[in-house]
């Protein structure tokens, strides 16, 4: 599938991992209303990462969310050491050595963070205040029409140390955007 008008986002991205292939991680929100192609850009984006692990969970908009849904995703899938038993900090610490470890850089994929729970959201200030020195790019990506002034996810963004946000801006209108 050809993505339009997508080019510059692609290019921030695979700058991204190739600079998180160095050690220098970075964590990219990436923001849209509902059917803007933020998970079309994601999945364009992964297909060409064969140089990459890739870890993928998504958050679902249940009555009561699960706590670390995305994690137990990541999990499930099996490919992974990742230890959810002993508690939210020490499964943190696991995704992050598990994301620095081995030869290749890791993405990790977030997808509807409106939706998340608030250890999902602890988990995503933990990963943003440490993944600069680690060889990963975290990708979240959320409907931001769904995140209002007093939203916990905006409360978590807004946390998230400036070298890692990016602030500028691109696509359509209705594309998704990264920041």
């Amino acid at each position: 599938m050809e993505l339009l008008e997508r080019e510059e986002h692609l290019r921030r991205l695979d700058a991204a991992l190739a600079q998180a292939a160095l050690g220098r991680g970075r964590l990219f929100a990436i923001s849209g209303e509902a059917g803007a192609g933020k998970t079309t850009l994601i999945e364009a984006f992964s297909s060409g990462q064969a140089a990459a692990n890739i870890y993928r969970g998504a958050c679902e908009n249940l009555s009561t969310p699960e706590p670390l849904l995305p994690l137990r995703d990541i999990a499930r899938a099996g490919d992974t050491q990742l230890d959810l038993s002993k508690g939210n900090v020490a499964a943190f610490e696991n995704l992050l050595s598990m994301l620095g470890h081995g030869t290749k850089p890791a993405l990790l994929i977030v997808e509807d963070v409106h939706w998340a729970d608030a250890a999902t959201l602890d988990m995503i200030r933990f990963l943003a205040r440490r993944i600069a020195g680690v060889k990963a790019l975290v990708l979240v990506t959320y409907r931001d029409d769904e995140v209002g002034a007093r939203s916990p996810l905006r409360d978590a963004l807004k946390q998230i140390p400036l070298k890692l946000h990016h602030s500028r801006r691109g696509g359509s209108k209705r594309g998704p955007r990264l920041c």
